[in-house]
């Protein structure tokens, strides 16, 4: 795969094949100043998945020693907690008292010095090991003593070497591509001239000088409590969780994905809002809008959804099905629109009484300034599009299309209309024009597809002329490598009966005919063995899960029901 990023010249774009490669690892840029070996050896680690953990430890007694040292921590914060319980229970009796009693309490043990500083450093001086605490120490010694390790490491002693090398250096750049196509390596020059060519269109982003995430925070504290005072935010409760410690707030981090799926190389930027100051703001407006969104009517909250609204339905036998998709969804929306036609929107059905409407759009309007992040020291703001990385965004952008879709929805009545955020899955007469959707979106693109058979989220779905019924069965982006988690990784070992049955348990809730249960069964089956699951296992799991009924897993299960 090559491609040129303008003015940038991506180097080099090609996947690195190592032996057997599950794990898609590509290569951006020239990494000749670095040794191919060592290379060679680090994709061999991103081959066993991204969400591999390796095991570090390189003999039983290391194992043995970390584990001694962890429980040390543990049983000194035990020990502190049995401490303060005595001394609540003798807080009626005088300090002499308290001494003594405490004196006849402790073991008289040659070792309690010693193990006092050499496993107690973070206790105070004066914190002297109790009973309760040391009796449970010896005997999780003395079991220890007696146990057999069967020590298993996950990766080779080189492996180890190698991937500890590179966390001290950080000789190149890891990064996950985007939609799941595999892991990106990239040089230090050619990430940064990536970053830095998106964050030059001043269109979106524009470059601060002299300002600090203290002022911003201030700023923002100081609007809020303006509203507070107004009496447009009547609760105290959420207006102290509203603020973010100034000891904790932080600038977004800003962050790239390649997009190595598309014919045309480009990037999806990511910001990070953890501790941003607009992050309990966002948080606050997501919890707002959530019902609302949940109740439009194009509504679905996932394929699981799509297959519930569906249900018996029957459409006529020459209709044609559409997939569709907005190109750049959240990055697209411009921020006074947005803001307008929300508050527009929300105005009548927003149900908080500690909140009023003004206090709502000014919130709204503080996420949308205040989009503050650092890429390499330089602080940006973004003041077109909304940010990846916020929690309301998701919600943001559904109402937002909600808005312009309501009206087609309204004139036009379509045969059936869904949408999953930037996703539509639409059902239409033959003759209808679907350019009267596209154009019901004026400042968004839509992309759209029809066939036979569409791809919707993790849906393949097609017409059976016969019944007018809909057929669904399960549908794999070419993106997708099957890098199930390897059975040596470092996982707890309930995972590895997990996952197995959550994949054949999804397919059976999906696949609508008994033959594509069984091909995509086997699928997975393939791929599940590839990866180190016991086939014995994967049997017992199929044949349990191939006796129930579809239609009893089609419904959401009700988590309030323990029955269940």
């Amino acid at each position: 795969m090559g491609s040129s990023f303008s003015p940038i010249q991506v180097n080099i774009i090609s996947k690195l094949d190592i032996q057997q490669i599950n794990e898609r690892v590509f290569q951006i840029g020239n990494l000749s100043n670095i040794d191919s070996g060592f290379i060679n050896v680090v994709v061999s680690i991103l081959n066993k998945g991204s969400k591999f953990v390796p095991t570090l430890n390189t003999s039983p007694f290391i194992l043995v020693k970390n584990f001694i040292y962890d429980f040390d921590s543990e049983l000194n914060k035990l020990n502190s907690k049995i401490f303060l319980q005595k001394m609540r229970a003798n807080k009626n009796s005088t300090n002499n008292t308290f001494n003594s009693n405490q004196s006849r309490n402790l073991i008289d043990d040659p070792y309690s010095n010693f193990l006092n500083k050499s496993y107690n450093s973070s206790l105070s001086s004066s914190l002297l090991i109790e009973k309760e605490a040391l009796d449970l120490k010896y005997e999780i010694y003395n079991q220890l003593s007696k146990s057999f390790f069967d020590f298993k490491n996950n990766l080779s002693a080189i492996q180890i070497s190698a991937l500890r090398l590179f966390s001290r250096h950080k000789q190149f750049k890891i990064v996950e591509a985007d939609k799941n196509i595999g892991i990106v390596i990239l040089t230090h020059n050619t990430y940064n001239e990536l970053a830095s060519e998106h964050l030059s269109d001043r269109n979106i982003y524009e470059e601060m000088n002299n300002i600090s995430i203290e002022k911003i925070n201030n700023d923002i504290k100081t609007e809020i409590l303006k509203l507070s005072k107004d009496n447009h935010i009547n609760s105290k409760r959420i207006l102290n969780n509203l603020f973010v410690k100034n000891d904790l707030v932080k600038f977004g981090r800003f962050r790239l994905m390649p997009k190595l799926h598309k014919s045309k190389f480009g990037i999806r930027p990511i910001i990070n809002c953890v501790n941003h100051p607009t992050s309990r703001i966002s948080l606050l407006i997501d919890c707002l809008l959530k019902p609302i969104v949940y109740k439009t009517e194009s509504f679905i909250q996932d394929a699981q959804n799509l297959i519930q609204k569906i249900g018996p339905r029957k459409f006529p036998p020459n209709c044609r099905l559409y997939s569709c998709d907005f190109e750049s969804l959240y990055t697209n929306i411009k921020l006074q629109d947005a803001l307008d036609t929300i508050c527009d929107y929300v105005k009548d059905k927003l149900d908080f009484a500690d909140i009023n409407m003004f206090a709502f759009r000014k919130l709204l309007e503080i996420l949308f300034n205040y989009n503050y992040f650092v890429y390499n020291n330089r602080i940006y703001r973004q003041k077109y599009g909304i940010a990846m990385g916020t929690i309301a965004a998701p919600n943001i952008a559904n109402i937002f299309v909600y808005c312009f879709e309501k009206s087609f929805l309204y004139i036009y009545r379509p045969l059936f209309y869904c949408r999953y955020i930037d996703d539509i899955f639409i059902i239409l007469e033959f003759n209808f024009d679907i350019n009267l959707l596209i154009n019901s979106f004026p400042s968004l693109t839509l992309n759209v597809v029809s066939d036979e058979v569409v791809n919707f989220l993790q849906l393949n779905i097609r017409l059976c002329k016969l019944t007018g019924s809909l057929i669904f069965s399960l549908y794999y982006k070419p993106t997708n490598t099957f890098s199930y988690l390897l059975t040596c990784s470092n996982h707890p070992s309930h995972i590895f009966e997990n996952i197995p049955h959550g994949l054949i348990y999804n397919a059976k809730r999906i696949c609508s005919e008994f033959h594509d249960f069984l091909f995509h069964t086997r699928k997975i089956f393939s791929n599940l063995l590839k990866r180190g699951y016991d086939s014995r296992k994967l049997c017992m799991i199929s044949n349990t899960i191939s006796k129930l009924d579809r239609n009893d897993l089609i419904p959401y299960k009700n988590r309030n029901n323990k029955s269940n």
